[in-house]
């Protein structure tokens, strides 16, 4: 039976009503297809994009595409409320909610993937945190509540709120402080809209330990949405450890709405700590924990360590003992488990890399890296990337890649459309770029009998490191798990290993003007596209593999190049003694005039098969237009939902745009803007905005204002029945479309677009996992509804954008429709 919960109206009483835990409902396994693939299949989201849905009984069944079946059957929840996934693995968990009129609630659901409320989804907290709260709207009459399947046991309550905004406390990001340290610092917290409206006029108040009040304006909030707002804190520098207590006070126009204490660490400055610091990629705040160095002082060496699956940064810091010699930072990959250290993860450790160099001024030739576990893997995958940041690297029980480990591995692709979108997923390919390893130290350390990562990782990368003729300490420990400490030393030693921190201490980084050769290549440039004095600036395949062999030789460069389309070489490379330089590439000699200025370097280009001097330039140019649909998630991005199509079309572009924001908050402790489209318009005629944000618009011309705008010269247009990628015309109201383009009046930002032809189109975007790390996406795709029955064979088409954006394509694919 299902379980019916009849409940009277939002009373107004201050008081706190019990929750109502949801213990009964229907259950469907076997149903859906997911991992890290661009487009998992889901027959019960093709019930829902196709308007076929309707609320199911005890042994209804679904037919799946490979024709086979399944039915619902009735569940119950153990003693505790909690719902084991057995009955659902693979598929989604059904409760049906009757209430006698509407009524706004607080859905705290733990152990599920997605919700869906009415067909309406909202994030999941698929690895059972706890920490997630979303304002919900039930209607009068049945209400059905979906959970798709996550890890562990599901639970789902219902809480009434009290008030008409408030904090979700469960989920702060806060900084420790420091015995003789005062200033400014930056916190976290979550506030939560619980009205079917935009809620504006909103501040939090902030003051700790007595000291100055702080007020920090909170942008507008969408309805039924939350928003984890910036807040500063005024800090008088601490005179002893243990705690010290800040008030955080969220008031609205009418006056105060709630108000919290919060215990702040106050550590020494020799004791590990965490640091927050505002993220350029969506404006939240994030934190890293740090083991300073033990003594003062400038020029110290500097670690980064990533750390595993489900550990904090601030556990990470404190595995290590205290270095006279190295400062340790310890990023947080944005959550426990967050994105495996790629995507948004590998971004997170450039940052902190970047806050640490500059705020504790160490010498940025000796950088280190070293992580365990999955961070094991970003320490080989962060290694590979960027060999012009780390003289070192120290990979512990790390694995390869997502290919040889995490459940996607390599295959052939079938077509080109697939080929494309293989492609995309090239830059998590760290066998492929191994010969950067080369360009530092390595050292490998593993237990000879971990059942986590299986030790065959670190003897696969010793195989292949050999095999290329690098130079790297290896040990596997004898008898040893996944986590070990030998007591070799002060700190655990599966990550304070004595003899890789000695191998550390021994190494720099080179000069570039030292190095007499360069050997480096890339999978994309505008990511990591410099190693000391060679850029790779552009590519002729996209996301193919770039590379290049240089020498420097008197008066001239000699070298090879594979996959490059334009080329910088920098000043230190270049012989000043003569009156031209001279660059033979790929056996062509090419001779230019010496640079003007000493600063720059050359270009050189490929123009129809041959090489020129396209003249001066710099090797670290302007920030680069990233390519592949997710680049449009940086960069501060606003996320605009369009207000001028249908009302479910409006509905269905709020609702989506809110998701994805939730997504990213969830998965990335992250804090995108949800915004109208006149909301946005309105900030284009404000001198005091930036244009230099990324901007994500939701539905199509017809439905959101901003198109017109942003993409009227762009080579994708997608309207209410037909969407146009260049000159292919393709009709229909069930078209789902994803793409990135540049933002016209900046000079670097991104416009991503998730559009639809229709509702149907529209739907089909809803449950595509681009916020899961390991997929990709590339320039644009066009799809339909079939793909949650046919996955990526049914893509329609997909490719990539010449890099000067223009409405030429570089790479395009179609497939016929049926």
């Amino acid at each position: 039976m299902l379980v019916t919960a009849l409940l009277v109206a939002l009373h107004t009483s201050q008081t706190a009503a019990p929750p109502e835990i949801l213990t009964e409902g229907l259950a469907i396994r076997g149903v859906v297809r997911s991992g890290r693939i661009p487009f998992p299949t889901d027959a019960i989201q093709l019930q829902l994009a196709e308007g076929k849905w309707s609320t199911p009984k005890a042994g209804d069944e679904v037919e799946l595409a490979s024709g086979s079946k399944q039915s619902w059957t009735s569940f119950k929840a153990d003693a505790n409320g909690a719902i084991n996934q057995g009955p659902f693995q693979g598929g989604y968990a059904l409760f049906n909610v009757v209430r006698a009129q509407p009524e706004i609630v607080i859905l705290e659901a733990s152990g599920h993937g997605v919700a869906l409320i009415n067909g309406v989804p909202r994030a999941g907290d698929p690895y059972g945190n706890g920490y997630l709260k979303l304002p919900i709207q039930l209607e009068t009459g049945a209400n059905t509540l979906l959970f798709g399947a996550g890890r562990g046991n599901l639970n789902v309550r219902l809480v009434r709120p009290s008030v008409p905004a408030s904090f979700n406390m469960a989920d702060l990001t806060v900084p420790d402080l420091v015995v003789g340290q005062g200033g400014e610092m930056l916190a976290g917290i979550i506030v939560m809209n619980a009205t079917a409206s935009e809620m504006s006029g909103l501040s939090v108040q902030t003051r700790v330990a007595g000291g100055a009040k702080v007020t920090t304006e909170v942008p507008p909030i969408p309805p039924l949405g939350v928003y984890k707002v910036p807040v500063k804190l005024k800090v008088d520098a601490p005179t002893a450890e243990g705690t010290a207590e800040a008030t955080f006070a969220l008031v609205g126009p009418s006056g105060m709405l709630e108000f919290q204490r919060v215990p702040l660490r106050v550590r020494s400055v020799k004791q590990t700590r965490k640091v927050t610091f505002l993220s350029a990629i969506d404006g939240s705040v994030q934190y890293y924990g740090l083991n300073p160095a033990q003594t003062p002082g400038i020029g110290k060496s500097l670690i980064l360590s990533p750390h595993g699956a489900g550990v904090e940064g601030i556990g990470q810091a404190d595995a290590y003992s205290g270095k006279d010699w190295a400062h340790l930072a310890a990023p947080t990959n944005r959550r426990p488990f967050g994105f495996d250290w790629e995507d948004w993860g590998e971004e997170d450790a450039i940052e902190v890399l970047k806050h640490a160099q500059t705020t504790l001024a160490t010498d940025p030739a000796k950088t280190y890296l070293t992580g365990h576990s999955m961070g094991g893997h970003g320490t080989w995958h962060l290694g590979v990337t960027y060999p012009n940041l780390f003289a070192a690297i120290g990979p512990s029980a790390g694995w390869v890649s997502f290919f040889s480990y995490a459940g996607s591995p390599r295959s052939a692709p079938t077509n080109p459309v697939e080929e494309i979108f293989y492609r995309a997923m090239n830059g998590s390919d760290t066998l492929a770029q191994k010969k950067n390893y080369l360009n530092q130290e390595v050292y490998i350390l593993h237990g000879d009998a971990d059942d986590n990562v299986p030790v065959r990782e670190a003897r696969t990368m010793k195989e292949q490191l050999t095999q290329i003729g690098a130079k790297f300490g290896y040990h596997e420990q004898p008898g040893a798990g996944h986590w070990w400490d030998g007591d070799a030393a002060p700190g655990a030693d599966c990550v304070d290993w004595p003899p890789m921190m000695k191998l550390f201490q021994d190494s720099a980084l080179k000069k570039p003007a030292d190095a007499l050769s360069v050997s480096f290549c890339t999978f994309d440039p505008a990511r990591s596209g410099q190693y000391l004095w060679a850029r790779i600036d552009s590519q002729n395949i996209p996301y193919g593999l770039s590379s290049v062999e240089l020498a420097r030789q008197p008066g001239r460069i000699v070298g090879k190049t594979v996959n490059v389309r334009r080329l910088i070489v920098g000043p230190e490379a270049i012989d000043r003694s003569g009156r031209v330089f001279i660059a033979e590439l790929d056996g062509q000699s090419v001779s230019a005039p010496l640079p003007t200025d000493p600063k720059d370097g050359l270009a050189y280009e490929m123009v129809d098969d041959a090489w020129i001097c396209a003249g001066p330039a710099g090797t670290t140019d302007a920030p680069k237009r990233r390519h592949q649909f997710k680049s449009a998630f940086r960069n501060g991005a606003w996320l605009v939902y369009g207000t001028s199509g249908t009302p479910e079309e409006n509905a269905w572009s709020l609702a989506k745009a809110r998701f994805d924001a939730e997504q990213f908050g969830y998965r990335g402790n992250g804090a995108f803007r949800v915004m109208s489209d006149a909301a946005f318009l309105a900030t284009l005629d404000d001198p005091s905005q930036t244009r230099d944000r990324n901007v994500v618009l939701y539905g199509n011309s017809e439905t959101n204002r901003t198109f017109s705008r942003l993409l009227k010269e762009a080579p994708v247009q997608v309207r209410s029945g037909k969407l146009t990628v260049g000159e292919k015309e393709q009709k229909g109201v069930g078209l789902g479309c994803l793409f990135v383009y540049p933002r016209p009046d900046s000079k670097f930002a991104m416009v991503g677009v998730v559009a639809g032809t229709g509702l149907q189109g529209m739907a089909a975007t809803n449950r595509l996992p681009y916020f899961v790390s390991g997929v990709q996406y590339p320039d644009w795709c066009v799809f339909d509804t079939k793909v949650y029955a046919s996955g990526l064979s049914g893509v329609i088409g997909a490719g990539y954008f010449d890099d000067d954006w223009v409405v030429r394509l570089r790479q395009s694919a179609w497939r016929d429709r049926p």
